[in-house]
């Protein structure tokens, strides 16, 4: 056997031991289906959180765009109501 296989195979063995060791402290007691529904779990907050933040944001936009046209027609209605007075005396 070569050198290179050797390391290779040394490399192939240190690898496989760590993931080995990995997936233990990972999955204590072998069971992977409640890790992966507590990730599940994590993804669906973050889903609602964002719906929720989004919703906060379109809101804010709205109510924003809202109080801009609001704020037009106000000062359009006191440019009109200056000019009137000005016109009609």
């Amino acid at each position: 056997m070569s050198q290179l296989d050797d390391l290779e195979t040394r490399l192939k063995d240190y690898v496989d031991m760590r993931f080995q060791q990995h997936k233990e402290e990972a999955f204590p007691d072998g069971e992977t289906l409640p890790h992966r529904g507590y990730h599940e779990r994590l993804i669906d907050d973050y889903a609602d959180r964002k719906r929720f933040w989004n919703g906060v944001l379109e809101n804010i936009v709205g109510g924003v765009a809202i109080s801009a046209i609001l704020a037009v027609v106000g000062f359009l209605g006191w440019a009109i109501m200056l000019w009137l007075r000005e016109h009609l005396k």
